[in-house]
């Protein structure tokens, strides 16, 4: 997502809270002018889906999905996009075939 930046994050279940959780929001502001002199912008709210954790140090990411948008994205402890792609897409990937071993296992 280019030309993007955090806005905010809402948790709907204790305001002031020091990290994001399951289920808030995340507010992200997005240019949709490729035009400087135009400030056209656009929100688009995605919702905390998982949270992963990196066994070998002590760092949170927090998985978000845009079901308007159909996309993931993927930001830090306190709810800030990553500026790492290589390292967003690892979280997502990981997240998802997570996800998708626990459904099978569900289901079997």
């Amino acid at each position: 997502m280019r030309d993007e930046r955090f806005q905010s994050v809402h948790d709907a279940r204790s305001p002031g809270a020091e990290h994001v959780d399951i289920q808030d929001t995340i507010v992200v502001e997005t240019s949709t002018s490729d035009r400087p002199a135009v400030e056209a912008r656009a929100q688009r709210e995605f919702e905390v889906v998982g949270i992963v954790e990196d066994s070998g140090s002590t760092m949170r990411y927090a998985v978000c999905y845009s079901q308007a948008a159909d996309e993931f994205i993927v930001t830090d402890d306190v709810g800030t996009l990553l500026d790492d792609e290589d390292l967003a897409q690892e979280i997502l990937d990981d997240f998802l075939a997570q996800t998708a071993d626990s459904t099978e296992e569900e289901m079997g």
